[in-house]
């Protein structure tokens, strides 16, 4: 029989579209469910807006429970802070465990960022453009030890005579999970719509802690985030 911490196939859903969630196998058995037992729950187009810059967002905690009701972990996204900076850095967000110690943290990576915008920016105006978004993950004590990084996303400009133009963006529907080293040890694939979230996680190697637990938090890291 397997559970959260050693299925290699996970998928997540919101079954109302407000910010629960459950965790299953490959074969629909729940192994999880997960409840906004702080902030307030940002249903479907709200979400979108609120995660644009929008609006500001106040903290949120998200707790995963084992069928049975016991916690699992929590993950904590800090308030959004006003500013530029700030807002394209996006919030905070830890992975703790139930007795309150730190799992690990993610954070944007904006060297990244930075260096796939500035690359991929048009040789003529009117062009399309294209970036890579992506997060490090840290453990308890600091040290980088995983990074997620999202398929390439192209922006294609489409003008005609009556406008100044739409942007049609594809891509950055799956990001892949590895260590620092390089080593593929996930890949998760965002199946989302407007009105409820989906997201499976293909793990490749049973994971020493606490990669796994970080690894199984990422669906969750990027809902509450809504940063890609």
């Amino acid at each position: 029989m397997t559970d959260l911490f050693s299925a290699p196939v996970l998928r997540y859903d919101e079954p109302d579209g407000e910010g629960d969630y459950r965790i299953t196998d490959a074969e629909g058995q729940v192994l999880a469910t997960g409840s906004r037992v702080m902030g307030d729950k940002e249903k479907g187009w709200l979400k979108s807006v609120m995660a644009s810059g929008e609006e500001l967002r106040g903290r949120a905690i998200v707790r995963i429970d084992a069928p049975d009701g016991t916690p699992l972990f929590f993950v904590d996204r800090s308030a959004d802070e006003p500013g530029g900076a700030a807002r394209v850095a996006g919030p905070s967000i830890a992975v703790v465990a139930p007795d309150g110690s730190l799992i690990g943290r993610v954070e944007t990576n904006l060297q990244m960022l930075a260096e796939t915008v500035s690359e991929g920016m048009p040789s003529f105006p009117g062009m399309g453009h294209s970036y890579t978004a992506g997060d490090r993950v840290f453990d308890a004590s600091g040290q980088h030890i995983m990074d997620v990084v999202w398929e390439e996303v192209q922006i294609d400009y489409h003008h005609n005579w009556s406008s100044d133009g739409t942007d049609m963006r594809t891509g950055g529907r799956y990001c892949v999970i590895s260590d620092t080293k390089g080593v593929n040890l996930a890949r998760m694939d965002d199946n989302s719509n407007t009105r409820k979230d989906k997201y499976e996680l293909r793990i490749n190697f049973q994971l020493p802690e606490p990669l796994r637990t970080l690894a199984i938090a990422t669906p969750l890291v990027v809902d509450l985030g809504a940063a890609h």
